[in-house]
């Protein structure tokens, strides 16, 4: 019993440790997609919008 208190214990520290570190600012330095494909294709086109709204409402440029 004691040992399943503590993992409960051990493990919501574990929870709200990590609440208070998400809350930091975020991205702190530029964030970059890695498309493996050809430039122009599908994939590139799909991710280049998808940065360029992260990059306005992240406030960095692309």
């Amino acid at each position: 019993m004691r040992l399943l208190i503590l993992g409960a214990l051990t493990y919501s520290g574990i929870v709200l440790g990590a609440a208070t570190v998400s809350a930091f600012h975020f991205p702190t330095l530029p964030v970059r997609f890695i498309v493996g494909f050809a430039s122009g294709g599908t994939t590139d086109v799909r991710a280049r919008r998808v940065g360029q709204p992260l990059s306005g409402k992240w406030g960095s440029r692309m």
